[in-house]
């Protein structure tokens, strides 16, 4: 082998190695500026037989203790134990209620749920309870009630 064989060898190993440890470098800093905030959490506690509380947290925006009281709800409705849940991945789905819509690219990102007939959005800069938006400091303050929704009451609008 020739000296400029050699030579252009070690010069393509470096490039590769060096494009790889880029590669790596560069794919942890996104994957930690994307999820290092951290997701959304529900708690959803049964309180009684026709009762439901959830309580929505996230850490890095330092909301604790958003609490929202389902009433009227039936039997089928209830969860016989407390769960929490974190929507820090695209496969999580609530144990109620159903998933419309999360934007979880870059946590905490945006969960929308349909909870016993209500919208219920959380985004970073607020509370979003059937459109009607709520202050995270408001939220945090109030207890909302939610009330049964009655027969002829809209549904909330289907997800994209």
């Amino acid at each position: 082998m020739s000296e400029d064989s050699k030579k252009m060898l070690r010069f393509t190993g470096l490039c590769a190695v060096s494009a790889l440890a880029f590669y790596v470098v560069a794919w942890s800093f996104l994957q930690w500026s994307r999820t290092h905030r951290g997701a959304w959490e529900y708690a959803f506690t049964p309180t009684g037989p026709t009762e439901m509380v959830v309580e929505i947290r996230q850490k890095s925006l330092g909301i604790d203790g958003v609490k929202l009281t389902f009433e009227g709800l039936s039997a089928e409705d209830q969860l016989p134990e407390p769960v929490t849940v974190e929507f820090n991945d695209v496969t999580v789905e609530p144990p109620v209620g159903t998933l419309f819509y999360h934007d979880l690219m870059s946590l905490p990102g945006v969960v929308n749920l349909s909870l016993f007939g209500h919208q219920i959005e959380t985004l970073p800069r607020g509370l979003f309870i059937d459109g009607e938006e709520w202050a995270w400091k408001d939220a945090k303050t109030n207890a909302i009630p939610i009330l049964e929704k009655t027969e002829g009451d809209a549904e909330p609008l289907a997800g994209p």
